[in-house]
């Protein structure tokens, strides 16, 4: 049952996230795509996130430290299809919030144990160390994969 948890809480959270980025394409994009298209040094950013929007996408959704509210507006700027974004953030968020609700159970199952005077099982320990260790994990993954997009732009602006 706790699975079935993760995975409405997934949908939850796709469902969420999808609706702030299609408030935010529908009201303020093309305001704000054209002022930035218009401004020297923030035009070659945004033509940059349209070139790499998708795998960007799936980085940043991997990193378990960026805000999500934050990521729904950039994206909804970019030329991202909703079809592709929708895809991303599902795909992108599985491993986070799968990570997330093994660190919850473990952690509720050990103030559990603790408020009824009973010691800790170390498997629940184990899980709970291995869930915070995968949630680091996807953060630096989801970091060096954002650095790497950044490097390959940089490199292709100098050739």
């Amino acid at each position: 049952s706790r699975w079935v948890s993760a995975s409405a809480s997934r949908r939850t959270m796709a469902f969420c996230a999808t609706m702030f980025f299609l408030m935010v394409r529908r009201y303020a994009a093309q305001s704000v795509r054209d002022r930035i298209e218009t401004h020297p040094r923030l035009s070659p950013f945004v033509h940059a996130l349209d070139k790499r929007a998708f795998a960007l996408l799936l980085a940043i959704r991997l990193a378990p430290v960026l805000v999500y509210s934050w990521t729904n507006a950039l994206f909804a700027i970019s030329r991202l299809t909703t079809a592709r974004y929708v895809f991303g953030t599902v795909v992108g968020a599985t491993p986070r919030v799968a990570a997330g609700f093994a660190a919850g159970q473990a952690g509720l199952s050990i103030f559990e144990e603790i408020r009824s005077g009973v010691a800790p099982a170390w498997t629940a320990w184990l899980v709970l160390a291995a869930a915070i260790g995968l949630i680091a994990l996807l953060g630096i993954v989801g970091k060096a994969w954002i650095e790497s997009i950044r490097n390959a732009d940089e490199r292709s602006k100098s050739s």
